[in-house]
């Protein structure tokens, strides 16, 4: 009962999106011997994961990102004003109450970057990456690089530490066996990306993050 509570909550908190069948709990289908029948991948993030799972199921590719055929199940962990502190409890959260992923995207940090020294907070990334990987071994840890935001494109501090953030993290991940996640498309901040905020992504936008996590994923089990 306990363990159905902090289900609930957490699909609360974080605008957790599954599939209907599996939205109530636990482990997902297994096959005769006992195994996890599908690849699982969790995208966890700020509101770019909210409106990105939000969008994916507006379009034909749907939830699954056009990939339930091939045996993925995508999930979805997105909750606005999300920041980077927040990443290592909901993973010792859904330790117990989700089935262990293949792949982890994290697309956070962007939010952090106003309030804590780039520094502090590679240090603080790598640490719960760590972590994270002990908690789920096995499992490819991607890094989705901070996409740059219009808002703050004269803030020369917030722009100089996304680049570090993500030339750090980046090479770090992959040296683990990680992979990092580029966004070069966005690099340009064209206005027909972004929504008039100068934050979040347009729906044009949010195709092309979808389409790109799309072949991280997929690349995966080639």
């Amino acid at each position: 009962m306990r363990e159905q509570e902090t289900a609930r909550e957490l699909a609360r908190e974080f605008s957790l999106l599954l599939s209907p069948e599996l939205h109530s709990l636990r482990l997902g289908p297994r096959g005769a011997d006992g195994r996890q029948k599908q690849n699982i991948a969790w995208i966890i993030g700020h509101s770019y994961v909210r409106w990105a799972a939000k969008r994916a199921c507006d379009r034909p590719y749907g939830l699954h990102l056009g990939m339930a055929h091939k045996d993925w199940r995508i999930e979805w962990m997105g909750k606005p004003g999300m920041h980077w502190d927040q990443l290592l409890p909901l993973m010792r959260q859904l330790k117990n109450l989700r089935a262990p992923p293949d792949v982890v995207i994290m697309h956070l940090g962007g939010n952090d970057l106003r309030s804590v020294t780039c520094k502090r907070l590679i240090r603080m990334v790598k640490c719960d990456i760590a972590e994270i990987l002990h908690l789920y071994p096995g499992a490819v840890i991607c890094w989705s690089d901070i996409i740059p935001r219009p808002k703050w494109k004269e803030s020369k501090l917030w722009g100089r530490g996304r680049k570090k953030l993500n030339r750090q993290i980046g090479s770090w991940i992959q040296k683990i066996g990680g992979h990092q996640i580029r966004h070069q498309w966005a690099d340009d901040m064209s206005p027909g990306l972004f929504r008039p905020d100068g934050i979040h992504l347009s729906d044009i936008g949010y195709d092309i993050f979808n389409i790109t996590l799309q072949d991280v994923i997929e690349a995966q089990h080639r």
